[in-house]
């Protein structure tokens, strides 16, 4: 961790360790949250496997969290700089002064606000930037100036990343994103491990029987994920008798959205079948745990929830909402419902948990495919041939 207080001593000893190999190019990896998230995670997966194809990484961040946790645990160099204590003109001031003192080849950015610093800060050092969005979530809907933004951005950034087609497109249409400097490089997870043998774990400790159905969703508490989609397919299978269908969410939980959920549970009387049980930093450990998993969302850019959960041979229900569309290639992989369809996400998931032969012949097809697409090591290809272009 590099704290600017000793940055310049940091520096010194940074250019000492890597004076060796002058050839190598030096990535300097920037995001302005702090995690967990889809995101967040690409960021980290992608600062730490760069080095193992011959770049140098340091990561710029905000401050404590998840990622500079996971950071730190991958032995990646950080700075830890803050716009919002500094002010963005100290700010920018101070992530040029670092492009310049770490020596800095390239500018590897995510999300909205960095992609605009980056931006910014490698039009003034003439640095490249590749600039990578999410979703369309990435920009908030009261944002302002985004045709000044976008304007800068197009000037600086030499390749925009979008991680599905669908994504891109949408870009296209409703941002004024220079067409010819996108590319879809999807989202990669280590598949390897999410062969973990099935555990009753969570049935125990929420008292559930071992022969009921466990159904779970996997994502921060957020309003694009849906939620309340859940709570009211439960509140179908309730009135239908299916007390053997049991859900559980995992996610870092906003208390404000929580308090709208928590009431709609009471309101829908699910408090005994749905369950939220808090952000979990053991995603395969709790995919394990599951018999079906769902997707529930109003909005993906891609969703690595869904590709961790069929890396795990787990049946996946997603609904038609971007990033699914490009994961799920036949039914043989997941079934995909109308966005928005509650009664469709319910009758999917009774017929699964009613054919089980069917959801686990879904489950390995799915584990198959997310091997074959969406392992870690094709993303960090797609990101390293953009890299080799400078």
């Amino acid at each position: 961790m590099v704290l600017m207080s000793k940055q310049s001593k940091v520096i010194k000893f940074f250019k000492r360790e890597c004076s060796a190999n002058i050839m190598v190019k030096r990535i300097l990896h920037v995001i302005d949250t702090t995690g967990p998230g889809g995101a967040e995670t690409v960021f980290v997966s992608l600062a730490d496997h760069v080095r193992r194809q011959g770049y140098d990484s340091v990561a710029l961040v905000r401050g404590d969290g998840w990622v500079k946790d996971e950071l730190e645990l991958r032995g990646v160099t950080i700075v830890i700089l803050d716009d919002r204590v500094m002010g963005k003109i100290k700010y920018l001031r101070e992530f040029i002064k670092i492009i310049r003192s770490y020596e800095i080849d390239i500018i590897q950015s995510h999300l909205l606000g960095a992609n605009l610093y980056s931006a910014l800060a490698g039009l003034i050092t003439r640095t490249p930037v590749v600039a990578s969005f999410h979703g369309m979530v990435d920009i908030g809907e009261k944002e302002r100036g985004l045709k000044i933004k976008f304007a800068l951005m197009n000037l600086a950034v030499s390749r925009y990343v979008f991680v599905s087609d669908s994504l891109n497109t949408e870009f296209l249409q409703k941002y004024p994103v220079h067409k010819k400097k996108g590319r879809v490089i999807y989202n990669g997870i280590d598949t390897s491990l999410y062969q973990l043998p099935k555990s009753l774990k969570i049935k125990q400790d929420l008292n559930i029987s071992d022969s009921s159905v466990l159904v779970g969703s996997l994502g921060n508490i957020r309003r694009a994920k849906a939620y309340e989609r859940v709570l009211q397919v439960a509140h179908l299978l309730r009135l239908k008798g299916r007390g053997d269908i049991q859900f559980v969410i995992v996610g870092h939980q906003k208390k404000d959205l929580m308090d709208e959920l928590n009431s709609l549970s009471k309101k829908l009387d699910v408090g005994g079948s749905v369950h939220f049980l808090g952000f979990s930093d053991d995603t395969p450990d709790y995919l394990c745990n599951l018999d079906i998993f769902l997707l529930s969302s109003s909005s993906e850019g891609f969703s690595i929830a869904t590709i961790e959960a069929m890396s795990a041979g787990l049946p996946v229900i997603a609904t038609e909402c971007g990033g699914p569309e490009e994961i799920i290639a036949s039914v043989e992989e997941g079934v995909l419902v109308e966005n928005g369809n509650v009664e469709a996400l319910a009758a999917a998931v009774v017929e699964l948990a009613d054919d089980q032969e069917k959801a686990a012949s879904i489950g390995r097809s799915a584990r198959v495919a997310a091997h074959k697409r969406f392992d870690l090591q094709s993303m960090v290809l797609g990101y390293t041939e953009e890299y080799s272009r400078f």
